[in-house]
């Protein structure tokens, strides 16, 4: 693997972020088996992972936020400049690489979609 987090690495950060912290364990006992790489990663996003996270405000209902608005807040190692817009699937934001600076659009699935079809199609975008 290399500095970019891969994306099953995100899609079991994302799913193991929703539980409760008691259940993560199991959770990534399952979904790592013996990939310690993928365990790792998945466990470093978790651990930069605060309270008062994107994830954790993106998931408040009255959040208002307007395409181009500020979000001044991190996801692993991007830092998330603004919301650039919505689709059916998720929301798009424009995220920087803090420690190289590369720009980069960061796709969020909307909560409750989580399907193996729509993931496979979420994936596959």
């Amino acid at each position: 693997m290399t500095g970019d987090v891969c994306p099953r690495a995100t899609k079991i950060f994302l799913a193991a972020a929703s539980l409760p912290a008691a259940e993560r364990r199991a959770f990534l006992d399952r979904e790592c088996r013996s990939d310690l790489a993928l365990r790792a990663e998945v466990e470093s996003l978790l651990a930069n992972d605060k309270d008062d996270s994107f994830l954790a405000r993106r998931a408040a209902p009255t959040r208002t936020t307007e395409p181009g608005a500020s979000a001044s807040t991190t996801i692993g190692p991007y830092r998330v400049l603004s919301r650039l817009g919505e689709g059916g699937m998720g929301e798009v934001f424009l995220g920087e690489r803090k420690d190289i600076g590369q720009r980069v659009a960061l796709k969020l699935i909307k909560l409750g979609m989580d399907s193996r079809a729509i993931l496979a199609r979420f994936e596959a975008e």
